[in-house]
């Protein structure tokens, strides 16, 4: 459990053991221990303290010496373990854990992570957008906001310097987050992120710029031009005479004339679900980080037959919109039986023409060498001993912006390829009846049943059924589905009986021989 939070974005609030800390004295000490957090775990000599808060008190030693006491008292420093604080006769010192928060040093660690995350492009990120989100929501208000001291132009200094700096690194990150739904075309949510930019960072004018296109796209012309003449009367105010940027001016124009063309669609071409994606979240976040990196650009799921890889590639693909510029594309490898008739469904689902006497090969290699897509591959285990191996050998080697998501029950045995081995979803052990309705085996198996017969419902009654035939059948989602669509002929408990008299037979069962007759 947290023992420590302390929040210095915004008005100044601490908690501890999750109750609210109360009782300071005054702002001196509440600034006394937001500076002491800020720096953990270094030493601090006392006359420094003591002339940082009180450069003008005729005892200052003495007065930190009270809010020292204060501070201890009302954070239980003599409950704490380890202690909050290492005082000595010289020096004061600050102590955290890993238990402890402080939202200032959460907010740098996300940007960090955004910075030494590999990917494409920040502002096109998943991962990164995810942290950006986090980001901005710690920004409550400006660094220690409403907290003033008087007559300290040194601890003046600390305050502006720090506002700044954390002003600076929420404006960046609303940057990153409204450009991200830009580019996803999600208009709506780049306009909030804008307008929380625009509050930050009032005369930057790539701010009102991206405000304006996304008002334009949403069909909100007259705001949009509002939103520029808002910018010019802003700028008139404080004084710029020249007025707004040839580039803000050059966007109105095409706005108020309708010439702004929208950006083209995001190219997503993958098969339509008809059902909800449920469970392998880690399997689905592994992958995701894996195609973020453009250092991985061949990354293989594998498994057997039914246990759901093209529904997990098709699922990561889907995360990727809008990370691929030139688009994403699925691959049905199914009915493929020669890497030739590979490179030319490729080509057609790239809408690639191709012509000539020229090697197909050559013409879908030379088209990829500019473009940067992701590619599904679906189904390649019974076209591994031809040339497709030599064939996806040669896109990493001339295409270096191509990624290529392939399935298969058997591995590409390449030594770029990443491999993401996945069998049955979770299933719940016997003594987890109670917990049942959490385990993604029996969510599909559910979910399934409820479609060839909408009145079924997980009840005490069938709670230890359905959990024997999600064990029996190993998780495995096509066996599930198979064996939930008898639930409109047949009792659940006659359904466990006959796959159980089918182990019991020690027969391998396979998604495709499945069968009962009732």
């Amino acid at each position: 459990m947290t023992r420590h939070v302390l929040s210095l974005l915004g008005p100044m609030q601490v908690s501890l053991n999750g109750q609210t800390v109360a009782g300071f004295t005054s702002n001196k000490a509440r600034g006394l221990l937001a500076y002491l957090a800020l720096h953990a775990g270094q030493k601090h000599a006392r006359q420094e303290l003591a002339d940082l808060l009180w450069p003008d008190g005729k005892k200052p030693l003495s007065n930190l010496r009270e809010a020292l006491s204060n501070l201890r008292k009302v954070l239980d420093d003599k409950k704490a373990s380890p202690s909050f604080f290492i005082v000595d006769d010289d020096f004061v010192q600050f102590n955290l854990t890993e238990d402890d928060e402080v939202d200032v040093n959460n907010l740098e660690e996300l940007l960090k992570a955004c910075r030494q995350h590999p990917h494409r492009r920040l502002q096109s990120c998943h991962s990164c957008k995810q942290r950006l989100e986090q980001a901005v929501d710690l920004y409550r208000g400006g660094f220690l906001e409403g907290l003033v001291i008087e007559g300290s132009e040194r601890w003046q200094e600390f305050l502006t310097l720090n506002r700044e700096h954390y002003r600076r690194f929420t404006y960046e990150a609303l940057m990153n987050l409204a450009t991200h739904h830009e580019l996803l075309q999600q208009y709506d949510v780049a306009e909030a992120y804008a307008q929380r930019w625009i509050t930050l960072e009032p005369f930057d004018e790539d701010a009102h710029r991206l405000m304006m296109r996304v008002l334009a796209f949403q069909g909100k012309r007259r705001a949009a031009l509002n939103q520029y003449e808002l910018l010019r009367r802003a700028l008139e105010i404080e004084g710029f005479d020249l007025g707004p940027e040839p580039e803000t001016v050059l966007l109105y124009e095409q706005i108020r004339t309708n010439a702004l063309v929208p950006p083209a669609p995001i190219v997503v071409k993958l098969p339509v679900q008809t059902t909800r994606f449920i469970g392998r979240e880690r399997e689905l976040s592994e992958i995701t980080s894996l195609l973020e990196d453009p250092r991985h650009r061949l990354i293989s799921v594998l498994g057997p037959g039914g246990v759901g890889k093209t529904r997990l590639a098709i699922a990561a693909a889907a995360r990727q919109r809008g990370v691929f510029a030139d688009g994403i594309y699925f691959v049905s490898c199914v009915a493929i039986h020669s890497s030739e008739t590979v490179v030319i469904t490729i080509a057609r689902e790239l809408n690639l023409a191709l012509e000539g006497p020229e090697d197909p090969t050559v013409q879908l290699l030379r088209y990829l060498q500019t473009k940067e897509v992701l590619i599904v591959l679906d189904n390649l285990e019974h076209l591994l001993d031809t040339a497709l191996v030599d064939l996806l050998v040669q896109i990493q080697h001339r295409a270096p912006h191509v990624s290529i998501l392939a399935t298969s029950r058997a591995r590409l045995n390449l030594a770029s390829e990443r491999q993401i081995l996945i069998d049955g979803l979770e299933v719940p052990a016997q003594n987890q009846l109670a917990e049942l309705d959490n385990f993604s085996a029996v969510q599909l198996f559910v979910e399934q049943a409820q479609r060839v017969r909408p009145d079924f419902v997980l009840q005490d009654a069938n709670r230890a059924s359905v959990g024997n035939i999600c064990r029996m059948l190993e998780g495995m989602p096509l066996a599930l589905e198979l064996a939930a669509n008898w639930v409109c002929s047949a009792p659940i408990s006659r359904i466990e009986q006959e796959i159980a008299e089918l182990m019991w037979q020690r027969i391998v069962v396979q998604p495709r021989k499945m069968c009962w007759s009732f």
